[in-house]
């Protein structure tokens, strides 16, 4: 994704996603956190879900497997359409839909991260993603931990070659439907497409009101609490001088399943 979506809302429901950056650092810039200069990139629209028209992207499924088993990262046709159905389920109020258009099974190794400066990722990637800018691309590998997304914005332009080659999500195969709790219901996936469309965490700019996630509706949230991944804290207020709750069924969180 290039340029960023209308997506001045939080997508919340009564399950929760969480991911796990799968980089040296917690939120790698450009990844599963904007760079600096893409907080201000433009959002279009008037922030309203119910306003938007249908937007329907066509989703592209990469798998890097050790071997055919579950644990290997192999993923069956029937676990690949609860996942799409999860990832349709999860942006359906705010009417963006996902079609399928295409499956690939590899055993093969995944080489981890999104740096476009590095040859190996780029020349890797080249040979796999499917699409434009429109066209989301998701690996899957057993190697990966929670998840990595590349994040839209201006930044991309500037460097169409290998930006274009790494555009997608990095994702555990084991956070698909059936997988280890507390991740096993498919919603990390969704998490990381939100980074993809150009969401930020909950906790982002910790209990700034000011700024935060951009999102107006979003409670702040106290960062080094909101990295804490996999625990449910119901009625915890980080930002006690702040209105509203800690928003941990947001799937934006990194609250458990």
């Amino acid at each position: 994704m290039l340029y960023p979506f209308s997506l001045y809302f939080a997508l919340a429901g009564t399950a929760i996603a969480s991911a796990v950056p799968g980089t040296t650092t917690s939120d790698a810039p450009g990844r599963s956190q904007a760079p600096s200069d893409d907080l201000s990139a433009p959002r279009y629209g008037n922030g309203s879900c119910g306003t938007l028209d249908m937007i329907n992207i066509e989703t592209y499924i990469t798998l890097f497997a050790n071997n055919e088993t579950y644990e290997g990262g192999w993923l069956s046709d029937d676990i690949i359409e609860k996942q799409i159905k999860v990832l349709n389920e999860g942006f359906s109020s705010c009417r963006i839909g996902f079609t399928l258009k295409g499956l690939q099974r590899n055993i093969t190794a995944m080489p981890l991260g999104f740096d476009p400066d590095e040859k190996i990722a780029f020349e890797f990637y080249g040979k796999y993603r499917k699409g434009s800018y429109k066209t989301l691309n998701l690996y899957y590998s057993p190697n990966q931990t929670g998840g990595v997304c590349t994040h839209p914005g201006m930044r991309g332009a500037l460097h169409l070659g290998t930006a274009f080659n790494v555009d997608g999500c990095q994702i555990a195969s084991n956070t698909t439907p059936g997988g280890k709790a507390p991740f096993e219901m498919g919603k990390t996936t969704v998490h990381e497409v939100g980074h993809w469309l150009g969401l930020l965490h909950t906790f982002q700019g910790g209990c700034d009101e000011v700024k935060g996630d951009f999102v107006s509706d979003t409670p702040a949230m106290n960062e080094t609490v909101g990295r804490v991944e996999g625990n449910c804290p119901r009625g915890q207020n980080s930002c006690p001088g702040l209105p509203g709750l800690d928003p941990i069924h947001n799937y934006m969180s990194y609250t458990s399943e």
